[in-house]
């Protein structure tokens, strides 16, 4: 909210697909890799507690308790504000609530999930750059001739079952 930005964000990169921003935004947040923008003020104190929120170790990570007794979140705080914090913090958690190892295996199965796209991408730019074409599930040279459909499709092959999708011979 101070910058008007995310702070991992890579900017205006053209012709990069959504999901490898995404990938690399997580390898920007993993690395600490930010710069936070001079020309916006921000009191070193709220810089301070911006940079221990940031931190990708959640060992490493300041806490909520941490937080509420920070210098910066404690300025100009209302009357009660803290007691009332105290209060609804005491409360057990909503059942409903997702565990943190649930969510590092969320994390971690998108994580997956996005590096066998990015395989699949890459398998099927790389039939794109030949100087062949598949055309209704065969492949043909660009003298006419059959080439191999099978070796010409299998690097694309293997990415769409690791990606747990089907080929399908037009």
């Amino acid at each position: 909210m101070l910058y008007g930005r995310y702070p991992f964000e890579l900017g205006h990169a053209e012709n990069v697909p959504d999901v490898q921003k995404s990938f690399q935004m997580l390898q920007r947040m993993e690395s600490e890799d930010y710069q936070l923008n001079p020309s916006v003020l921000a009191s070193d104190e709220c810089l301070d507690l911006l940079k221990r929120l940031l931190k990708p170790v959640a060992a490493n990570r300041i806490t909520l308790g941490e937080v509420m007794q920070h210098p910066w979140f404690l300025k100009k705080l209302p009357p009660k504000a803290c007691e009332m914090n105290r209060f609804y913090l005491s409360l057990p958690p909503p059942e409903h609530l997702q565990s943190p190892d649930c969510i590092k295996q969320l994390l971690d199965q998108g994580r997956h999930e996005l590096e066998l796209y990015l395989q699949y991408l890459s398998a099927v730019q790389g039939l794109q750059g030949r100087s062949s074409s598949l055309t209704m599930g065969r492949q043909f040279d660009t003298d006419g001739s059959m080439g191999n459909p099978q070796l010409e499709a299998t690097p694309l092959a293997e990415a769409l079952t690791a990606c747990k999708l089907a080929w399908r011979a037009g």
